[in-house]
């Protein structure tokens, strides 16, 4: 059985969608966890935040959770 993990980070996406900015907020059990969570946020494109119908640059949080293998 393998390991799992959480990780939470901070992104701050630009008015296309694309991460500008992206830091681990909280440590997973393993370095390894929050480097992979890093790799796939910054691949994702996101909906930009709103402001009066006009996408603008804004933070999240986001949190991915790492499941153990089953076999």
């Amino acid at each position: 059985m393998g390991l799992g993990s959480t990780t939470k980070l901070q992104l701050q996406i630009d008015e296309q969608g694309k991460v500008d900015k992206a830091r681990v907020h909280e440590r997973s059990v393993s370095g390894h966890f929050d480097h992979a969570a890093l790799k796939v946020a910054r691949l994702v494109r996101y909906s930009p935040a709103l402001m009066c119908n006009r996408p603008v640059r804004d933070v999240v949080t986001l949190t991915l959770t790492f499941f153990p293998s089953r076999g």
